[in-house]
């Protein structure tokens, strides 16, 4: 049986690789014409889907958050 903490720890984990993955299906139909032909370009990197900056800068949150257990704008 799993405790608290880890049923927490994979509920994240799922929220945030779902977000990445609705980021990364949507990234295509953002914007404008110009908008969509670029990603449509720039979009896959070796045939995967990229997310966007939305999701790195989430990610990055998420980071700064664990390794300073705290809310640190500076990091």
């Amino acid at each position: 049986m799993t405790n608290f903490h880890d049923r927490l720890h994979d509920r994240i984990c799922g929220a945030v690789l779902a977000s990445a993955l609705g980021d990364a299906f949507g990234a295509p139909y953002e914007g404008g014409v110009p908008e969509r032909l670029i990603w449509g370009v720039l979009g896959r990197r070796h045939g995967k889907r990229r997310w966007t900056d939305d999701t790195q800068m989430s990610v990055d949150v998420i980071e700064s958050l664990l390794a300073c257990e705290k809310v640190e704008q500076n990091d």
